[in-house]
């Protein structure tokens, strides 16, 4: 039996449907009958916002058919007829607004979109079709929308981003229409949550900056259930519910959880589909912090963030990490029966020791470590207490690693890396140039008292018993090259461990009117405390002037760099960047009774090649490079450097740069040709592993 419903009805129903671009596109389809009421309905705005027309745009596939047969008003942003736009709407109840923006913020587009949702219909219905070129969107195009959600219904957003400019998106999005598409967008800047019925669909979207859910009745995973490839969300506060309850975080492989407080009871978070790591941040004003009821049994790694220099106490509490074996606590301490509860596995750690109380928890791991990298503030002028060290107690780690940024750093290295270190494979030491470049002279009577300079004024390294020394110079931060480990000396495996990053204050006009007020977050003083004791490190940093007394008896030298001796006993294996064997303040004084067994030169080559325009140049170069680095081998640094076997590393694979067939066959046999003829007895490998049968220039592609 065939029904047929009254057209009212029909005419009813596709009006209630206008609030889909899909839908509407649809019903388009079916009939000329169709056709003609969407066409009485509907209209397209065309927004022109900068040189390129809106014609050159993309949208959503199979969008044509309806966006290419109704009316349209084609605006440009610098140049709006008000009257106009506002004779042509008037008659319409869906309107398609479609945008084309070269431009990151625009005055003039925000001004247009506010003109325009205060002049359409009653009860319209509206949806955007964004296309940006430069990958940007700022929430306050939208701020004329959230005053009028009243008058208008505020159906589609769909957000068409360039995948071609390789840049990242810095795009804000309030979930302020009923659903969300994101289409070429793999990063956006901030997300929020104002409406949990919202739909976001983005199946590209890998990284969320920030996060945002003004309503926590909806869990997160059901928000997100529509971004299947989401791996990260950067920041996101701690979801609140009544205790008891369980909130689900969506799946992803990273997520931070900021802003904790102890003054509020937090459902049991659900982390099940968190699956590598997990930062927890306290806000400022916490003390005593208490993480409670956290299921996170499949991350591996997790991370405390402190907002400030304090060491502190923190509890973990009915927490699951079965699967955590990476732990980086910064400043703080976490009880070690804390640790045990959670079913922590751990063999890597990351410290930052300030004081006598971690270094005694430090002694107290019950865990076989395999990887410590201990670190203090990043800060020039903090205070620290001295701590006294016992030298009875011993440490047992299989690899250790320091950042050398100032003498306090040093003097860590020295009692900790070497006079309690029982059994350790691999020490990695990064002196950054701040050490380098800095200038001694006014606390070397400190230095001294404490062991860490000689009488020239050097700062003194000394070395324990180690199989392998992996030293790095370093112009920046970026040591990912020392962490990843190169297995062509040593095969420990070691995996990144990344320092507590300082939060930053970001201005973004997007930002303006949407969110709240914005927060400062300042760093409090450790000199407010008046319980720290700071004997060496006030005097390293301050001289006599910490204590409101200043030297006049002490003129600063200038331009003058330190020198970084290096001595003690031998290790089997010694890795270096080229920046370090090129040192001439890095100075060794090994004890000569052992030999060397591998001496290796890393050198990565990619940061000398984008500039370079042919292959010709670019071998040229790297030819050179071996050169200037065979020339320091046998320069007076190294005339006594008792070593046995010695090879230089050249580094494409790292990078993951793609390397012609031609440029590799090229490079090879230059280097063996110009070795030759330099009378340098040096075989060319190519990905070999632990091959030192030969002295040799190692090439990894």
């Amino acid at each position: 039996m065939k029904m047929e419903l009254p057209i009212e009805i029909i005419n009813e129903i596709i009006s209630q449907s206008g609030g889909s671009c899909e839908t509407l596109n649809s019903w388009f389809q079916l009939s000329t009958y169709f056709q003609e009421y969407v066409k009485r309905e509907t209209c397209i705005v065309l927004i022109q916002d900068g040189p390129e027309k809106v014609a050159n745009c993309d949208i959503p596939k199979g969008f044509h058919p309806i966006l290419d047969n109704l009316a349209h008003y084609y605006l440009v942003t610098d140049n709006i007829d008000g009257d106009e736009l506002s004779l042509f709407l008037e008659d319409y109840k869906n309107i398609i607004i479609i945008i084309h923006t070269t431009r990151n913020y625009s005055d003039p587009l925000n001004s247009a979109l506010g003109f325009i949702v205060r002049i359409c219909y009653q009860g319209a219905k509206l949806s955007v079709i964004y296309n940006t070129s430069v990958n940007y969107l700022s929430r306050l195009y939208f701020r004329e929308f959230i005053h009028s959600r009243k008058r208008v219904r505020l159906c589609e957003l769909y957000i068409i981003g360039n995948s071609l400019i390789g840049e990242e998106s810095m795009c804000d999005i309030c979930m302020l229409f009923e659903r969300t598409y994101l289409q070429n967008i793999d990063t956006i800047f901030s997300l929020e949550i104002q409406d949990e019925d919202h739909e976001i669909f983005a199946t590209s979207l890998a990284t969320i900056k920030e996060l945002n859910s003004i309503s926590s009745k909806k869990d997160l995973s059901q928000i997100l259930i529509n971004c299947p490839s989401l791996l990260s969300i950067d920041s996101c506060n701690f979801p609140c519910r009544f205790a008891g309850e369980s909130y689900k975080l969506a799946k992803c492989e990273n997520i931070t959880l900021e802003f904790f407080n102890n003054d509020v009871r937090y459902p049991v978070i659900d982390g099940t589909e968190v699956t590598n790591s997990l930062t927890l941040e306290p806000s400022l004003r916490s003390n005593n912090v208490e993480f409670k009821n956290l299921e996170f049994p499949n991350v591996k790694s997790l991370t405390l963030r402190l907002k400030d220099s304090m060491s502190r106490s923190v509890r973990l509490i009915d927490c699951n990490f079965k699967k955590v074996e990476i732990l980086n606590i910064g400043s703080s301490i976490i009880s070690w029966d804390d640790i045990i509860n959670s079913f922590m596995d751990l063999n890597s750690l990351s410290i930052n020791i300030i004081n006598n109380e971690q270094y005694l928890w430090l002694q107290k791991c019950p865990f076989k470590l395999k990887f410590v990298n201990i670190t203090s503030q990043e800060k020039e002028f903090a205070y620290y207490p001295l701590p006294v060290y016992n030298n009875q107690l011993r440490l047992s780690f299989e690899t250790i690693s320091f950042d050398l940024i100032n003498p306090w750093r040093c003097y860590l290295f020295n009692k900790i890396s070497l006079d309690n270190i029982k059994v350790i494979d691999t020490a990695i030491v990064n002196i950054s140039n701040e050490l380098v470049n800095r200038t001694l002279s006014k606390n070397d009577k400190v230095l001294k008292k404490y062991g860490l300079v000689d009488d020239q004024s050097q700062i003194v390294l000394t070395l324990s018993t180690i199989k392998c020394l992996k030293v790095f110079k370093k112009n920046s931060g970026d040591i990912r090259r020392i962490y990843a480990g190169h297995g062509h000396v040593n095969t420990l495996n070691t995996k990144t461990l990344n320092n507590p990053n300082a939060s930053q204050f970001r201005v973004l006009i997007a930002r303006d009117t949407l969110v709240a007020p914005y927060t400062m977050l300042i760093d409090q003083e450790l000199s407010e405390n008046t319980n720290i004791k700071s004997d060496l490190a006030s005097e390293l940093f301050f001289g006599n002037q910490c204590h409101g007394r200043t030297s006049s008896s002490v003129t600063p030298k200038e331009d003058v760099k330190t020198n970084i001796i290096i001595r003690g006993h031998t290790p089997e294996n010694i890795v270096m960047n080229d920046e370090t064997f090129c040192c001439s303040n890095i100075i060794w004084n090994l004890d000569h009774s052992r030999q060397v067994q591998a001496l290796q030169v890393l050198v990565d080559p990619i940061p000398f090649l984008p500039g370079i325009d042919n292959t010709e140049n670019k071998i040229k170069l790297l030819v050179e490079l071996c050169q200037n680095i065979l020339d320091k081998k046998n320069s007076t640094i190294f005339a006594d450097f008792n070593y046995l076997k010695f090879q230089i590393v050249i580094d494409f694979a790292f990078s993951g740069t793609a390397i012609l067939p031609d440029f590799k066959n090229i490079l090879v046999s230059t280097l063996e040709r110009e070795l030759l003829a330099t009378n340098q007895n040096l075989a060319v490998l190519i990905n070999c592993q632990n091959n030192f049968q030969l002295n040799s220039v190692l090439l990894l592609f």
